[in-house]
């Protein structure tokens, strides 16, 4: 016997939020939140700034400042610093060139 086809099914009815289901999605959301500025903060305290300044850094401004950090510690390495010679012409310093 074939499963029902879409138009023998029942309509799938949205419920409407309760109460303590909007609660509960908000302490959720309030949870993440939290655990995301943790890390934004830990990530920050890493970078090469006085305690002063990183404590003061946005989260676009920690993750800008990452990217940059990184970007200069690998340029100041060298061109293609323990690579095999062979794949260094498709590293990402000379590809940016």
């Amino acid at each position: 016997q074939a499963a029902p086809g879409p138009s023998e099914r029942s309509p799938r009815r949205w419920r409407r939020p309760t109460a303590a289901g909007a609660e509960k999605s908000r302490n959720a959301a309030r949870s993440r939140r939290g655990k995301e500025n943790l890390e934004f903060f830990e990530l920050a305290k890493l970078l090469p700034l006085p305690g002063a300044i990183s404590s003061q850094l946005d989260k676009a401004s920690i993750v800008r400042l990452s990217v940059t950090y990184l970007r200069l510690r690998r340029f100041a390495r060298g061109p293609g610093h323990g690579r095999d010679p062979a794949t260094r012409k498709y590293s990402y310093f000379y590809q940016r060139r």
